[in-house]
């Protein structure tokens, strides 16, 4: 399965439920004890193979599979199914051992209770340079959705549907994970396990019906 090409920190790359890439500058207010937290550049040598990741999107599917291609990857992943969840989720973190801060927070746009953009630049005023790397998730590409979220404090946006390579190339650009040309596509069992959950009853759909837009429109590797 492919998707729509586009350009993450000037690499170019399919994804998903993310929205294009791109920097954005922020000043922090963070104390110098939390300076060294968040998406510090490291050299790949130096990078770590595992990261932290905290998922951020209101649908309970997307949460479930992007979890577990994740995870099968080697990573830690965490959940939540709004905004203020996570700004709630990232508090308790950064207030916590320094172990259990987080690496990457994956926002989606639309949400409700508190939206991605909204929940971006909670976190980004409360922790500043000590902030994990925000990336965006989203299918509004239009160029005022992204500007906007960027200007509320997202790293990199990534467009819907999300390609993982993509996801990889801007860890490894970032100096934030290694380069692993080993990495395999996940296990058929992984996608059929989350393929068979219909969004709300959690009955299996018939084996002729095509399975939900995430699976139908998600990369792999």
């Amino acid at each position: 399965v492919t998707l729509p090409v586009c350009t993450v920190s000037g690499i170019n790359g399919a994804v998903s439920s993310i929205n294009e890439s791109s920097s954005v500058s922020v000043e922090g207010t963070a104390s110098s004890s939390l300076a060294t937290r968040g998406c510090a550049a490291a050299t790949n040598d130096s990078a770590p193979s595992r990261l932290r990741i905290l998922i951020v999107d209101d649908a309970k599917l997307n949460r479930k599979l992007l979890r577990k291609l994740l995870e099968f990857e080697g990573h830690d992943c965490h959940d939540a199914e709004n905004g203020q969840v996570a700004v709630d989720i990232v508090h308790r973190s950064m207030e916590g051992d320094e172990a259990a801060t987080f690496d990457t927070i994956l926002m989606d746009y639309e949400m409700p209770v508190m939206d991605g953009p909204t929940a971006a630049q909670t976190i980004r005023n409360q922790w500043g340079d000590a902030t994990p790397l925000i990336v965006g998730i989203t299918g509004n590409m239009l160029p005022e959705d992204v500007s906007y979220f960027r200007s509320c404090g997202a790293d990199a946006v990534l467009p819907k549907p999300l390609k993982m390579a993509s996801l990889r190339a801007l860890w490894v650009e970032r100096g934030m994970l290694k380069i692993d040309t080993t990495t395999a596509s996940p296990p058929q069992n992984v996608i059929r396990a989350c393929s068979k959950e219909a969004p709300g009853d959690g009955t299996h759909a018939p084996t002729n019906q095509r399975p939900p837009s995430i699976l139908r429109t998600m990369a792999f590797p």
